[in-house]
C-alpha cells in the first residue's frame, strides 16, 4: 500500500505512476516536488467528524486538559473570552477528575454569578451551566423535562445545572448566533488543522442547514481545502425545512442526513437494554421512536440521501438494526446507503441481526471511531460492566459482514488518523499497557483501508495508489508496513494533496524541487 517513485498527475487525477526506491516525487504541469525517504498512501478521510464544531473548539475556551470542574471554571475566569457576556466553553470531562460525579451549577455561580455560563461536555450531550443562565431559560424547581432531554435534579428537585440532550437546547437557544464570518473563519481553522494531520476528505456530521450556503462560498471561491461530504441535521426536519436536496458541487458535497436514537454513555444518555452497572436507576434515553427513525429515514432515502444514525447503547443499535432491517426490505432492489454512527455497544442478538443482512447482500456501515475505545474504557468499564464484552466490536462486525468505516468525531477525540490505526491494531487504552478485549483488533491493512475514500476502497483490490483516481495522498516518513506495530504513531505527515494540489507541507521537512 505504501508508494515509493513518481507520481504524474493531471487535471487533479493520478495518469500515471513509476515505481522507485527511496523517494516519492509528484510531477505535475512541468513542476516537480521530490519528497526524500518517504511514502505515499491514498489520502486519509475521517468519516465522521465536526468541521465547525472543531473550529470553534480550537477558538473557544477549551477544558479538555482540566483536572476538576474548579479548574475549569479557573480558566474561564482567565479566558478573558465573553461572548456577548455569556461564558462559553468546551471539553470538560468528568471522568478525568479526581471527583467524577457529575458537576454542579454552584461551583460556576462562585466564579460567574452575573454572566450566563454555558459549559459543553466533551461528548456534545450535556452542558454544564450556573443559575444565570437556568434563570434565563425559566428552570427552576421540578421543572417538566423536554421530549429526549433531561434536566439533572437535586435532592430537593432543583436543577443542578446538568442538562442533558434535548435539554440542552432550553440555554443554547438564547446564546446569540454567530455570524457568517465566525462560521467560515471556524471552517478555515478546522481545515488547516485536519489537512496537517494528512486528512484529505471529512464526512462531516449533523451539520446545521444554516451552515451549507458558506461551505458553499468556500468551495466555489477554491477556499475549501479539502472534501466535505455533508451529513445534515434531520432529527426534526431541519433539511425538509430548508429545502436541501443532495448535490455534488467541487470539494462540496450535500450526501446525508443524520439522525440520532441516543445519546452519550458519558452523560449516562445512551440507551441501555438493562440500567447502568453504576448507576442502576437510568437506562439512558432514547431520542427517536422506531416509526419515527423509520417514516424519516423513507423520506431522506426518497429523495436520495445516504442515512446515517447516531447509535451508542445496545437498545439504541438493536432500535437502529430493525428499522435498517425494514429499509433493505422497502428498497430491496435500490442501492441504499445506511450506516450506524458509532455502533458501540451491540447485544449478540443483534450482531446476528447485522449477520442475516449481510447473508441477503445487504450492508450495514458501522461508521466507528476507534479512539473513543481506548479513551473510554475506564469509564465504559464502570458504565457497563460484563457488558463490556459487547462493546467497540470491531471484528466481530467486520466477521459479520458490516462495512467497517473509520473516524474520529474531531473534536471529542483528535483527528489524528494515524492515532485511531494505532488503536485499531493495538487496542491499549491511555494510561494502561495491555491491549483491552484483544480479540476485537483489526490488522493494518484492513484499518488503512477503512481510513480511505470510498473511491479508494471500491475501485481497486491492492489497496494502493491506482492509476485515474483523484490525485488525494497522504505522504508519510515512514512506511507503516515496515513498523512494529506499537510505533506506528511515530510516522509524521509530510505533505498533503488534494485533486492534486499541495495543501499542507510539513515546516521540519527539507523539500527537494
Amino acid at each position: 500500500m505504501a508508494f515509493q517513485g513518481e507520481i504524474y498527475i493531471k487535471d487533479g487525477k493520478i495518469k500515471e505512476l513509476s515505481e522507485k526506491v527511496g523517494f516519492v516525487k509528484i510531477i505535475q504541469n512541468q513542476n516537480e516536488a521530490v519528497f526524500d525517504n518517504a511514502f505515499a498512501f491514498p489520502g486519509f478521510k475521517d468519516h465522521h467528524g465536526h468541521i465547525v464544531g472543531f473550529g470553534r473548539s480550537l477558538s473557544l475556551i477549551n477544558f479538555s486538559d482540566c483536572s476538576s470542574a474548579e479548574e475549569c471554571c479557573e480558566m474561564a475566569v482567565n479566558s478573558n473570552k465573553a461572548f456577548n457576556e455569556w461564558i462559553i466553553g468546551y471539553g470538560w470531562n468528568q471522568e478525568k477528575w479526581a471527583e467524577t460525579d457529575l458537576p454542579r451549577k454552584e461551583i460556576i455561580d462562585k466564579y460567574f454569578p452575573d454572566n450566563p455560563v454555558y459549559f459543553v461536555r466533551v461528548d456534545g450531550h450535556s452542558a454544564w451551566v450556573n443559575s444565570k443562565a437556568l434563570e434565563l431559560a425559566g428552570i427552576s424547581s421540578n421543572p417538566k423535562n423536554p421530549e429526549g432531554g433531561e434536566i439533572l435534579l437535586d435532592e430537593s428537585g432543583y436543577p443542578t445545572g446538568i442538562l442533558i440532550d434535548n435539554a440542552m437546547e432550553l440555554v443554547n437557544s438564547l446564546i446569540p448566533k454567530l455570524s457568517d464570518n465566525h462560521i467560515k473563519t471556524f471552517i478555515q481553522i478546522a481545515v488547516d488543522q485536519l489537512i496537517a494531520y494528512g486528512i484529505t476528505e471529512v464526512d462531516d456530521m449533523d451539520v446545521d442547514p444554516n451552515f451549507i450556503p458558506l461551505f458553499k462560498d468556500l468551495d466555489s471561491s477554491n477556499q475549501l481545502k479539502i472534501k466535505v461530504n455533508s451529513f445534515v441535521k434531520a432529527q426534526n426536519d431541519e433539511y425538509l425545512k430548508n429545502k436541501i436536496t443532495p448535490k455534488q458541487f467541487k470539494n462540496f458535497n450535500i450526501k446525508g442526513i443524520k439522525f440520532y436514537s441516543d445519546g452519550a454513555l458519558g452523560s449516562y444518555g445512551a440507551a441501555m437494554i438493562k440500567p447502568y452497572s453504576d448507576n442502576k436507576r437510568s437506562s439512558g434515553l432514547l431520542l427517536i421512536s422506531y416509526e419515527d427513525l423509520l417514516e424519516k429515514s423513507k423520506k431522506g432515502i426518497d429523495l436520495g440521501f445516504s442515512i446515517a444514525t447516531h447509535s451508542i447503547g445496545d437498545l439504541a443499535n438493536r432500535l437502529v438494526i430493525d428499522v435498517y432491517s425494514k429499509l433493505f426490505e422497502i428498497f430491496q432492489n435500490e442501492n441504499i446507503e445506511l450506516r450506524i454512527e458509532h455502533a458501540q455497544i451491540i447485544h449478540p442478538e443483534d450482531l446476528k441481526k447485522i449477520g442475516f443482512l449481510s447473508d441477503k447482500g445487504h450492508r450495514i456501515i458501522a461508521s466507528v471511531q476507534p479512539i473513543h475505545c481506548i479513551s473510554d474504557a475506564n469509564m465504559a468499564r464502570k458504565r457497563l460492566g460484563r457488558r463490556t464484552r459487547n462493546s467497540y466490536l470491531w471484528k466481530s462486525l467486520m466477521e459479520k459482514g458490516a462495512k467497517l468505516i473509520f473516524g474520529s468525531d474531531f473534536p471529542i477525540e483528535s483527528p489524528d488518523p494515524l492515532l485511531g490505526i494505532d488503536a485499531l491494531i493495538n487496542r491499549i487504552p491511555f494510561s494502561e499497557t495491555k491491549s483491552w478485549l484483544e480479540r476485537e483488533t483489526i490488522d493494518l491493512l484492513d484499518a488503512l483501508n477503512g481510513y480511505q475514500s470510498d473511491l479508494f476502497r471500491n475501485n481497486y483490490s491492492s489497496k494502493q495508489l491506482n492509476k485515474n483516481l483523484p490525485a488525494d495522498i497522504t505522504i508519510l516518513d515512514k512506511n507503516l508496513f515496515e513498523l512494529n506495530s506499537k510505533n506506528i504513531k511515530s510516522a509524521k505527515v509530510v505533505a498533503t494533496f488534494v485533486n492534486g494540489n499541495r495543501v499542507f507541507l510539513n515546516p521540519d521537512y527539507a523539500l527537494e524541487k
